[in-house]
């Protein structure tokens, strides 16, 4: 059985916004080169 306390909400919450990070700094990326002829670099 997995224990809700291993699994916190916080936990979840830093996996799912790291995921969506990935994939919206590839999107944001392309965007970038496209419009403004150089790669986004933070």
């Amino acid at each position: 059985m997995i224990n809700k306390r291993d699994v916190s909400p916080n936990r979840y919450l830093i996996f799912v916004v790291k995921g969506f990070g990935v994939n919206f700094y590839k999107i944001y990326n392309f965007i970038y080169n496209n419009y403004c002829g150089k790669p986004a670099v933070p």
